[in-house]
């Protein structure tokens, strides 16, 4: 049963992790009114994950395949936006940005 929990948990982490690094890229490839948006979008994705975060052990650390799909995920979520014609999207940003947010919920 707990392990079923920690299924769900990781899910909803992941999915909202993804969901404020997609934010935050796109915030950094616009210049207009839509960047407050995305920084708003991305601050409350990443919330969401920190308060998750928090129910999981606290010695519990991401194992390399979740970060791999973390990384995968961001990446097809980006293609898709570039597919519809968004511009400045920096697809190398994507790794760095992991590594960033994922500290941030480890240490919260």
């Amino acid at each position: 049963m707990a392990s079923k929990n920690k299924k769900k948990l990781l899910k909803i982490i992941l999915g909202n992790l993804s969901n404020a690094i997609l934010h935050e890229i796109l915030a950094d490839a616009v210049f207009n009114e839509l960047r407050f948006y995305y920084s708003k979008e991305s601050t409350n994705s990443l919330e969401i994950a920190i308060r998750y975060r928090q129910k999981l052990s606290a010695n519990f650390s991401f194992p390399v395949h979740l970060k791999l799909k973390l990384i995968q995920l961001i990446r097809s979520k980006l293609n898709q936006r570039i597919r519809k014609g968004y511009k400045n999207i920096d697809l190398t940003k994507i790794e760095s940005f992991v590594e960033k947010y994922l500290q941030k919920i480890k240490n919260n």
